[in-house]
Order: structure tokens, then sequence, then C-alpha cells
């Protein structure tokens, strides 16, 4: 009776040992995917000419793209979790104009054209657009925002 008892622990703790390799497998597995969906996402999102920046609803910056670093120029070390008045003060920061503000209110797309002026002094002009960046329960946790530069349609023509 006892030798069975030992038999049946015996049994249990290798289903327990082969359930327990077959979680850590598919961890793993997904840990993978993850990661390459990480570094798909990086390449889609620095391959764009615009600047893309992705902020949390604290104001904190989760991504921004090489286009907006170079802009700044900053690095990704110098941008990511700081917070976007710091990165690109605007007269709407810290006002109910504020477009992360509106969109956590409901708003569904902002978009305005603005000016920024780089390090170098030289003004560039935008046509800013944004939108809410949601969460897996579906809320408005955040912002994606866009600067495209519009430079060239500013541009007295030629004729």
């Amino acid at each position: 009776m006892i030798q069975e008892e030992l038999d049946n622990a015996r049994r249990d703790q290798e289903r327990i040992q082969t359930d327990l390799e077959n979680a850590i497998e598919r961890a793993n597995a997904m840990a993978v995917e993850a990661e390459i969906a990480n570094v798909e996402l990086n390449q889609i999102i620095n391959t764009s000419i615009d600047g893309l920046l992705l902020i949390y609803e604290n104001f904190s910056v989760k991504r921004i793209n090489a286009s907006l670093l170079n802009f700044l120029d900053l690095t990704e070390t110098e941008a990511v979790g700081k917070k976007c008045y710091d990165l690109m003060a605007c007269s709407w920061c810290n006002t109910h104009e504020c477009p992360l503000t509106k969109l956590l209110r409901g708003k569904a797309h902002i978009e305005l054209d603005i000016e920024r002026t780089r390090k170098d002094g030289v003004t560039v002009p935008f046509m800013f657009s944004a939108t809410p960046f949601r969460g897996l329960d579906g809320a408005v946790i955040g912002m994606v925002a866009r600067f495209k530069d519009i430079t060239e349609r500013n541009m007295p023509k030629i004729r």
C-alpha cells in the first residue's frame, strides 16, 4: 500500500514536471513572438518620415521615432520616459487646449498646423495630428501624435 502511494506520488510529480515544462515552453514562445512583434513595430515606426510620438495619460513619452528624435536632436534615452511638455513645450501645455487632455475627455481626433523651432533656430511648420491610444480594455490611455513637415506646402510657388 505504501509502495502504491509512492508510485502515485511519483506519477503526479512527473505529470506536474511535464506540465511545468510545457508551460515554460509556451511562455518562452510567447516571449519570442512578443520580441519579434516589438522589433517589427520599431522598424515600422522608424521608417516613417513623419515624426511619431506615443504619450501616456500621465504625459510621459513611451515611444518616439527616429525622425522626431532627429528633429529634436535627442537620443531615444533622452526622450523616452520624459514628459511631452519637457520635450516640445507648446502654448497649449497645462491648459484645457492640450490635445492629450482633449483626447482623454473623448475627442476622437485632433488636427492643426503648428510651428516648432529646431535647436539651430530654424522654424519648421508641421501638420500636427493626434488620435487616442487605447489599452487592452479599450479605454483611452494616451495618444499617438504625428508631426508632418509641411514646409513645401507653405513655400511660395515659383512661376
